[in-house]
């Protein structure tokens, strides 16, 4: 790197601006007040243009065609809906949002089974035929069954049903497992 007409690397020390934040952390003095104006408000930069104030945020791997993606009123923890006519992005209230405790709930089998529960192995003589998890001991509602079915005593039929909260069957996986002698090939997967 060059070194500047201040005989220091990098920038000279003029060529940086350094703003001091005005928000909860600083003084308090709160958003710009005059056309043009810029300042630090808690840790953004806020500017006063067009007798709105704006802020300065990053937008990663933004879209094509949304270079200049205008957001303002926009806060941070807002849901964004597309707005196709207008082409831009509104903030919301909630709607739609995923929260962590709300997507625990979500009896897929794409989630684990990670609540309280109770499972059962079932064999018929060595061969587990099936694995099922209910809510309780008692055996008051499934949650999740996992069906095995065997072909000259392999595995070849993996059925795995997912039940939703009140106890109805809400998505069922299968799988068919290909064999070349006693090697497993290749297993196939269908979610319906």
């Amino acid at each position: 790197m060059g070194i500047t007409p201040d005989r220091f690397p990098g920038p000279a020390i003029e060529e940086e601006m350094r703003y001091e934040d005005r928000g909860p952390a600083g003084d308090n003095a709160g958003d710009p007040t005059f056309e043009g104006a810029l300042r630090r408000v808690t840790h953004a930069l806020r500017f006063f243009v067009n007798s709105t104030v704006r802020q300065i945020l990053q937008v990663k791997n933004s879209p094509a065609g949304f270079e200049e993606l205008d957001l303002n009123g926009v806060q941070d923890g807002d849901v964004l809906t597309y707005e196709g006519a207008s082409k831009t992005l509104k903030p919301t209230t909630g709607g739609g949002g995923l929260t962590p405790t709300s997507h625990r709930n979500l009896d897929q089998l794409v989630h684990d089974v990670s609540e309280n529960s109770f499972t059962e192995v079932n064999k018929t003589g060595s061969q587990v035929t099936s694995v099922v998890t209910w809510t309780d001991s008692g055996k008051t509602q499934k949650i999740r069954e996992e069906l095995y079915t065997y072909t000259a005593g392999k595995v070849t039929t993996i059925v795995t049903n997912q039940y939703d909260a009140v106890g109805a069957l809400a998505e069922t996986y299968t799988e068919t497992v290909a064999y070349t002698g006693a090697q497993v090939d290749d297993i196939t997967g269908v979610l319906t």
